[in-house]
């Protein structure tokens, strides 16, 4: 039988070329003789693939919506809580009272206090910008938190002043890549670069005048001394590292606070007497982001 295909052995005889000419004909007519669609047709094939896709394009979304809620909830909470931010508090204490005790016209400082409430209000509004996993994401952050610091500075220029020094009005914005452990006993923050970052610096004098010109020094040395803080320590290629560990009992440390909280109390009761109705502002004035 494969002879009657095979022409001198190397290949298909013409019989069975011709037959398989003949099929291929007989197909392609067929082809052309099937009617081409209706442009109606098109267009209902068309809209349902559009609806498809849109179908699968929500149901993306949504997952994806899910995470970037979840994984915001998850850093507010490990963020923001009150153990953290009373650990915030204190740092800001110690930048606030190192930066204002290297001035030189300041001669003292009677004290230096921080307000970093934990509430809905100073939560920071997140956008996912790139996602690979829990331990690699980036986002764009907009946060101004209803946080305070206040200090009261003794000071001598000509004239002998005390002031009492308030920052408020925070505002933070830039974009951050978020690094949980593996282990779930870390979490590290990191700005991909320096952020944009704003306050309000006013001085309400309790004692003699304040020179203008002074407090635009104060207000410029706390600006430049927490874009400083942040540069160093939040930065890329630094990276803010907060150890999610268990609630501990009080410790010297914690006593220590409480007690120097007290005094604060008992030193504004003293100086409350003397505050004028309105602040003096920082010449400079808020800021824009």
């Amino acid at each position: 039988m494969m002879d009657d295909y095979l022409f001198d052995g190397l290949g298909p005889s013409p019989e069975a070329l011709q037959a398989w000419d003949e099929s291929r004909a007989a197909r392609e007519a067929a082809e052309q003789e099937r009617a081409p669609p209706t442009l109606e047709e098109q267009l209902e094939h068309e809209k349902a693939r559009a609806a498809a896709l849109e179908d699968e394009l929500k149901a993306a979304r949504g997952e994806t919506e899910a995470w970037v809620r979840a994984t915001a909830a998850l850093a507010n909470a490990l963020l923001l809580n009150p153990g953290q931010n009373a650990g915030y508090a204190a740092t800001a204490k110690s930048v606030l009272r190192s930066a204002l005790s290297s001035i030189g016209f300041v001669t003292g400082l009677r004290y230096c206090d921080c307000s970093f409430p934990a509430s809905d209000a100073s939560k920071p509004e997140i956008v996912l910008r790139r996602w690979s996993s829990l331990d690699d994401s980036e986002w764009d952050v907009s946060w101004t938190p209803i946080w305070t610091a206040e200090a009261c500075v003794d000071g001598s220029r000509g004239i002998s002043f005390t002031t009492l020094l308030k920052v408020t009005n925070i505002a933070l914005r830039g974009r951050i890549r978020l690094t949980f452990a593996a282990d779930g006993s870390q979490l590290k923050v990191s700005f991909l670069e320096t952020p944009a970052f704003r306050c309000d610096v006013a001085c309400h004098v309790t004692l003699g005048q304040v020179p203008l010109p002074i407090q635009a020094e104060l207000g410029r040395v706390v600006r430049d001394e927490a874009t400083r803080w942040l540069d160093r320590t939040m930065v890329a290629p630094n990276a803010y590292r907060i150890v999610l560990s268990k609630r501990k009992p009080l410790s010297d440390d914690d006593l220590a606070r409480a007690m120097e909280a007290a005094k604060i109390g008992a030193e504004r009761a003293v100086l409350g007497s003397r505050f004028p109705s309105s602040p003096l502002p920082d010449k400079r004035g808020p800021g824009k982001l």
